[in-house]
């Protein structure tokens, strides 16, 4: 492999990293200007944990890598909330259905996937892609 081609694979991660981080950033701000939630409380520290890693790690300094990790495990941390609530659900109710047979079971599996989809697998690659490159760059 070139010197060249190492570098950019090397350092591939961190721009996708930049990215989340700004549109969560926006998202959370924006969020918390008409809204104000506590999620988006708890989202913009990771947001901005995400665009000053990245950008540190961009540069070359190893604690951005392990800002990256922190942030990664936003996304992760979140999805396995979500597989958790879910299945306390279906303990509680005996079924995907609500009390009463209220709700729909395809809808419940459909929220699962979505849920799983966009929060916890992304955090899953994007926190052993970190791990992976705290291991050999250092």
């Amino acid at each position: 492999m070139t010197p060249l081609a190492y570098a950019i694979l090397r350092r591939i991660r961190i721009y996708p990293a930049l990215l989340i981080g700004a549109l969560m950033s926006c998202v959370a701000i924006t969020s918390m200007v008409l809204r104000f939630t506590i999620t988006d409380m708890v989202i913009l520290p990771f947001a901005l944990l995400a665009m000053i890693g990245g950008g540190l790690a961009l540069v070359g300094f190893k604690a951005g890598n392990w800002m990256l990790l922190c942030a990664s495990l936003a996304p992760l941390a979140l999805g396995c909330f979500f597989h958790y609530a879910r299945i306390r659900f279906m303990i509680e109710n005996g079924g995907m259905e609500g009390p009463g047979g209220y709700g729909s079971p395809l809808a419940f599996l459909l929220g699962w996937i979505t849920t799983t989809i966009i929060f916890f697998l992304p955090g899953l690659v994007w926190t052993v892609w970190n791990l992976y490159a705290i291991k050999h760059n250092g």
